[in-house]
C-alpha cells in the first residue's frame, strides 16, 4: 500500500485492520505520529508487515509499542525525520535499516541482541551520533553495509581492536571530519 505524498499528519487507523498487508509506504507526508494513538488500540493487525517506509516526514519517535507488533519486519526506512532516539530493538528479522538524516544521538545497546544474525545493511548517516554501542561490532558477521557519514564518532578500545584484527568484508564507511575509514576491499585508512 502506498499512501505517500498525501500531506497526512498520521496514518489512517483503518490500515491497522489489514492483516495481510506486507508493505506500507508513507513517505513524503507530514506525519508527526504514525497513528492517532487514542483511536489506534489494535495494532496486532499489522503482524505480517515486512516493509515500512516512513521517510521524509516529521516523526520524532517511532513508538515501541507499535513496532514490537511487527514480528515480520525486514525493512525499516525512517530517513529524513526528526527522530531523537532509535526504538528499542525487538524480535524480528530486520535486514535493512535506514534512519539517516535524523537527530539520533545514540543507538541502543540491544541492537546486537535482536538483529546480529539478520541485519545486512544499515544507514545511520547524518545524525548526531557520538559513539556506538559497546557491542556494535558483533554485527560484523552478517552486516555487509553500514554507513556513518557525517559523524564525529569515538571508537572504544574494543571496536578499534576488532577492526584492526579482522576488517570486515563488507563496506564500512565511517567518514567523520577528522577520522575516516572507508573499506571496500579490506583496506583501512
Amino acid at each position: 500500500m502506498d499512501v505517500s505524498r498525501n500531506q497526512l499528519t498520521s496514518l489512517p487507523t483503518g490500515i491497522l485492520h489489514l492483516p495481510k498487508l506486507q508493505k506500507l509506504k508513507a513517505s513524503n507526508n507530514l506525519l508527526d505520529r504514525l497513528f492517532d494513538e487514542e483511536k489506534a488500540t489494535n495494532w496486532i493487525g499489522l503482524r505480517k508487515l515486512s516493509e515500512i517506509d516512513v521517510s521524509d516526514n516529521r516523526l520524532e519517535i517511532l513508538p515501541t509499542s507499535l513496532l514490537h507488533c511487527f514480528k515480520c519486519l525486514s525493512s525499516l526506512i525512517a530517513a529524513g525525520n526528526a527522530l531523537r532516539c532509535f526504538p528499542e530493538p525487538w524480535a524480528c528479522s530486520l535486514k535493512f535499516c535506514n534512519v539517516s538524516r535524523n537527530s539520533l544521538e545514540s543507538l541502543p545497546n540491544s541492537l546486537c541482541v535482536f538483529w546480529k544474525n539478520y541485519l545486512k545493511e544499515a544507514d545511520f548517516s547524518n545524525n548526531l551520533l557520538k559513539e556506538l554501542p559497546s557491542n556494535f561490532f558483533e554485527l560484523q558477521v552478517f552486516l555487509r553495509t553500514v554507513v556513518f557519514d557525517g559523524h564525529t564518532l569515538y571508537m572504544d578500545e574494543l571496536g578499534a581492536e576488532l577492526l584492526s584484527k579482522s576488517p570486515p568484508t563488507y563496506l564500512f564507511k565511517y567518514n567523520s571530519q577528522h577520522r575516516g575509514y572507508e573499506d571496500k576491499a579490506g583496506e583501512w585508512g
